[in-house]
């Protein structure tokens, strides 16, 4: 599990904990930020933009696995490419930002044959083989033999 993930558990719990000794003590309060920096007020806080946050994003589920994977970090070569739904892998840099990789493959194959050429990241370039040729044989690279 991750760290977010471990954090976003500890808040929950100290939320919980928190609330049950605020409630023993005093009468419950209603939503304010008067108790800024307070320990409730901020799990309190955090808890309820995030709570915001999912009700927002209808791409983001209200599951910690989920939140916990979309908080990894990524690796640097995956930026030159994301996923979107529909689309699949969409450049993420120049005259193609946007646009999915079959996409700009039906309409200028060149540009990848540019990329693979080029002086980018091995594991993007695998990336571009998998996602357009993963239906079909692959081609094979300069070097290797048959």
């Amino acid at each position: 599990m991750s760290r977010f993930a471990d954090v976003l558990r500890a808040v929950i719990h100290l939320r919980g904990c928190l609330n049950k000794q605020r409630q023993s003590a005093s009468p419950r309060r209603k939503r304010q930020l008067n108790d800024a920096h307070d320990a409730i007020a901020d799990a309190n806080a955090a808890y309820e933009v995030l709570l915001g946050q999912i009700g927002k994003y209808s791409d983001l589920d209200n599951d910690i696995d989920f939140l916990s994977k979309l908080s990894q970090p990524r690796a640097p070569q995956k930026a030159y490419a994301v996923p979107e739904r529909g689309k699949g892998l969409v450049l993420n840099f120049g005259k193609y930002k946007g646009i999915g990789l079959r996409e700009v493959n039906a309409t200028d194959p060149a540009y990848f044959s540019w990329i693979l050429k080029s002086d980018f990241p091995q594991d993007f370039k695998d990336l571009i083989l998998k996602e357009l040729f993963s239906d079909q044989e692959k081609p094979m690279r300069r070097n290797e033999k048959a």
